[in-house]
């Protein structure tokens, strides 16, 4: 990543810590109030060069529900960290053929909370599947998206988000405009939480 005078700065979650998990009110591991922010924050995720921390605060566009919202947060493993956003996928009890929301990421200076102007970020997404019901997972980024790659072992496709069968109440952007990212939606075929 570089910051607005050029500057190249790592982001990593290996370090980071959780600052408020509560994402959209729905609280988290540690117990939450009135008053918690309804946000995601991950503090420490990188330093600038005259030692800025930055830290990463993720926040609901639309109405959120979590499956788990204990398993927002961040997830340590050998290989490397991670932040994990949960998201309530449809019963299959009920009518409703899609859930989603549109979140913000917004990095911001770790002790002002003011948020901060990065020219260039480089951000994974992963984890995404299907169900036997035909149940998607899919990612749409948008704001500033210069390229978006897929390893060619991918498990993702890349579809018209005009006719991509997208949810009630959700407006797809349109690709390459505004910054916007194709839509993007897994092909990986899950059941009872194991990958086929």
């Amino acid at each position: 990543m570089t910051t607005g005078n050029g500057e190249s700065v790592e982001l990593s979650f290996d370090s980071a810590t959780m600052s408020t998990s509560n994402l959209g009110g729905q609280g988290g591991e540690e117990p939450t109030t009135d008053a918690t922010p309804p946000v995601l924050h991950y503090a420490g995720v990188g330093t600038l060069a005259d030692g800025t921390v930055v830290d990463l605060v993720v926040s609901n566009e639309t109405a959120y529900a979590a499956f788990k919202p204990t398993e927002n947060g961040l997830v340590h493993m050998a290989g490397g960290s991670f932040g994990a956003v949960n998201l309530q996928a449809p019963d299959g009890d009920s009518s409703e053929l899609s859930t989603f929301v549109q979140l913000r990421y917004t990095f911001v200076d770790g002790s002002s909370g003011l948020p901060l102007t990065l020219d260039r970020t480089y951000v994974t997404f992963y984890d995404f599947d299907d169900n036997r019901q035909g149940v998607h997972e899919c990612l749409q980024a948008k704001g500033g998206i210069v390229h978006t790659a897929m390893t060619d072992d991918t498990e993702l496709e890349e579809l018209d988000p005009s006719s991509a069968g997208l949810p009630d109440g959700l407006a797809p952007w349109a690709a390459g405009v505004d910054g916007a990212s194709a839509y993007l939606c897994s092909t990986r075929l899950i059941s009872s939480g194991r990958a086929l």
